[in-house]
């Protein structure tokens, strides 16, 4: 095994792995596909228990999950944000490189749900047997880059360091939810909610005036669900 020191720049002549890849998702599935057809070595790291990137974390997590990384099994419909799903039509959400999974697998709405593409990346994973090359509930806190050996040093929440030629980050941008940058917001008595961190138990807009802040592809799709119990509703768009 390689050993690095990401501090002084001091390594072995050769690293770790030919590529680290950090991220789940999408991304982090298909370049899996790439590089076991490159025949390179790798390791990926991922922040969750399970593999599906901004279509696991859009889903309820417990305090103990948030905290421990230990996964909260959730699969009702109030378990994420109302009228979560696809922005685009099914079929931009396929992994192209196997006629045969295409074949295998047919969506069952032209906008998919969070839960079935959740349940997509699942069986991708499954079929093409990703997840043993998965080290999951693993942070990357820092990643050093040697110039002069070429290598890099990848550094975990766990205390591990591993080195690689490649460093590749599938992290994506749609995984952790933006917190709101109004004044006041702290003093606000009434109910409030975040479409990232949506609760278990269900919600009820019936009879209430509701205010949604935000008109993005998540604001729409919770709009009219909203729309549908609310007395009153209001969208504010900057």
């Amino acid at each position: 095994m390689a050993t690095a020191n990401g501090l002084n720049g001091t390594h072995s002549e050769k690293p770790e792995y030919d590529a680290i890849v950090v991220g789940a998702g999408f991304a982090g599935l298909r370049i899996i596909h790439e590089l076991r057809n490159l025949g390179l070595k790798y390791k990926v790291f991922e922040a969750g228990t399970g593999v599906g990137g901004t279509w696991y974390w859009n889903r309820y997590q417990s305090n103990r999950e948030r905290l421990t990384g230990e996964l909260v099994p959730c699969f009702s419909y109030f378990d994420r944000y109302p009228g979560a799903r696809t922005d685009s039509q099914s079929w931009v959400y396929i992994m192209n490189f196997s006629k045969e999974l295409n074949a295998e697998w047919s969506w069952t709405e032209k906008y998919p749900r969070q839960p079935e593409v959740l349940e997509y990346l699942n069986y991708v994973a499954d079929k093409f047997d990703m997840k043993k090359d998965v080290q999951f509930s693993t942070r990357v806190q820092s990643c050093h880059y040697d110039k002069s050996n070429n290598i890099w040093t990848i550094t975990t929440d766990k205390g591990e360091r591993s080195t690689c030629k490649y460093f590749i980050s599938a992290s994506g941008i749609l995984s952790i939810g933006r917190q709101l940058p109004f004044r006041g917001v702290k003093n606000f008595k009434g109910e409030s909610y975040r479409s990232f961190a949506w609760p278990k138990d269900q919600v009820s807009f019936i009879g209430k005036r509701v205010g949604v802040i935000g008109t993005g592809a998540t604001g729409l799709q919770i709009i009219p669900e909203v729309a549908q119990s609310a007395k009153e509703l209001t969208v504010f768009q900057r």
